[in-house]
């Protein structure tokens, strides 16, 4: 191990045992590990040994955030699942994508009382139908597991949510006038949002296929 990487090696450690103990930091994924050295052999080569300390640490620090950012989870339920944070939004993608399955259509088997389909868009690969009553509105997506889905974060806490039916990621916003649940099956990815409690969320989750 160089002098620079030992360097890089303590400052990391030092700065993440200063960040706040109540969640826990993933583990690096397979992607990010080859990535950082791929960015430390260049770092050593010609090429770019004339970066300056402070290009090569804002490059290092980038790479670290990106790193914290990323959140791998293990499904029982479903396909492992990886979760971006950005400034304001995030992203889902299914780690293993193999056997993708055509899209036929969307079961909804409940809807709470008084909501009426609205609209409704089928390109082949995405289902996507709009639910109303009155100022309340539900969003109801299925795509493809290949997909890689966006979703408004910008001011919202999110939390995994386990059931017996699916795994998935809730999110919901400071006022919590607005709320979703995004989540794979094992073959299609959805996304359920609404103006509606968190309780008839995973009532309808629990009733899609």
């Amino acid at each position: 191990m160089s002098n620079f990487e030992a360097a890089v090696e303590l400052s990391l450690i030092n700065w993440v045992a200063s960040l706040p103990t109540e969640f826990d930091l993933p583990e690096p994924t397979e992607a990010y590990k080859k990535g950082i050295a791929k960015l430390m052999d260049k770092m050593r080569g010609d090429r770019y040994h004339r970066l300056t300390r402070s290009t090569a640490r804002a490059l290092l620090i980038a790479a670290i955030i990106i790193a914290l950012a990323t959140v791998v989870f293990a499904a029982t339920v479903g396909r492992d699942f990886i979760v971006q944070k950005f400034d304001d939004y995030s992203t889902y993608d299914v780690v293993d994508t193999s056997g993708i399955k055509n899209i036929d259509n969307l079961k909804i088997g409940y809807i709470p009382d008084g909501f009426e389909l609205t609209s409704k868009y089928d390109s082949g690969v995405q289902f996507f139908y709009i639910y109303q009553n009155g100022n309340e509105w539900i969003n109801v997506f299925k795509a493809h597991i290949d997909t890689n889905v966006t979703y408004d974060t910008e001011y919202y806490n999110e939390e995994k949510i386990i059931t017996s039916s699916f795994e998935g990621i809730y999110y919901e916003d400071n006022n919590l006038n607005f709320s979703g649940i995004i989540w794979n099956n094992g073959n299609f990815i959805f996304r359920i949002e609404g103006n509606i409690s968190k309780e008839e969320l995973i009532k309808i989750a629990k009733n899609i296929a």
